[in-house]
């Protein structure tokens, strides 16, 4: 296949680092990551990058922290009486917890991670873990499959073969 189509599902194999060189994912722990093009599943940069390869084919990016998961953002840390975490949860600073919050009438649940305790106040950090953080990929495209196009009225972006329910 020489061209990588919308639909189609990619394998790729990728590490990713920080500017220090550091290593904050791998696909050598887990696997390849298997998507499929167009349903928004990876960062754009990373789909672009890869519906440019062939299969065996490798490249590098970089992605500017704005492109990536955005800058830190001051706004998203917040105080939190510590009765609201809970009876069963004993915070430490470090700990990523998954946090219930309402927005337009739905429940939502956000990871965060605590940065402080003071007292009764627990300090919440709701920034992604990699904002404001520049990012390097090094990829290689493993294997490409037609997609297929879901069943018509179903928004899910599986390929129709799920066990989504569609």
């Amino acid at each position: 296949m020489d061209k990588i189509n919308a639909n189609d599902l990619v394998v790729v194999e990728y590490e990713g680092f920080l500017d220090n060189g550091e290593i904050f994912d791998t696909t050598r722990d887990n696997g390849p990551l298997e998507f499929q093009i167009g349903t928004e599943a990876v960062l754009p940069a990373f789909e672009e990058a890869v519906v440019a390869l062939t299969v065996g084919g490798s490249t590098e990016i970089n992605i500017p922290a704005a492109n990536a998961y955005g800058e830190r953002n001051e706004e998203m840390i917040f105080d939190l009486d510590r009765n609201n975490l809970g009876d069963d949860i004993d915070p430490e600073p470090g700990m990523v917890l998954a946090m219930t919050m309402e927005k337009e009438g739905q429940s939502h649940k956000f990871p965060a991670m605590v940065t402080a305790i003071n007292g009764d106040k627990v300090t919440m950090d709701f920034n992604h873990p990699l904002a404001g953080k520049d990012l390097r990929f090094k990829l290689t495209l493993k294997e490409v499959r037609p997609g297929q196009l879901p069943p018509a009225g179903c928004g899910c972006g599986c390929s129709g073969d799920s066990d989504c329910g569609c």
